[in-house]
């Protein structure tokens, strides 16, 4: 017992608050490029297409895609990154919803990768 006839706190035995147990939210991606051509050269890819949401910039990494003409088709994982732009005929840093250009992407290239897929970051 401490001086004034209380008892010191124990840390072992400090009230622990429950585990949280709200709803966990999904964000929706922020950003998706439709493509519309492609070509693959080894773990690089040219895809040509249009910027259907959000902004893509260079250092921007696709995670997944979707056929975007096929809803319910399931979507594949990937890691491709944008390390370069190119729009009406000049190197663009970022490019904004609307767009066209062709996007120069470096990593897992997958196999099905072409026209009528969205490409999701």
């Amino acid at each position: 017992m401490s001086p004034g006839g209380t008892r010191p706190k124990d840390p072992c035995n400090a009230r622990v608050p429950p585990p949280h147990r709200g709803v966990v939210s999904i964000r929706e991606p922020d950003v998706e490029f439709g493509v519309h051509s492609s070509k693959v050269s080894g773990s690089t890819v040219v895809v040509e297409g249009r910027c259907l949401r959000g902004a893509v910039e260079l250092g921007r990494t696709f995670v997944h895609m979707r056929r975007f003409l096929s809803p319910g088709a399931p979507e594949v994982a990937m890691a491709l990154e944008v390390v370069s732009i190119q729009a009406y005929g000049n190197e663009f840093d970022r490019i904004e919803e609307g767009m066209t250009a062709a996007l120069t992407l470096a990593g897992d290239v997958p196999t099905v990768i072409g026209e009528g897929w969205a490409l999701i970051g």
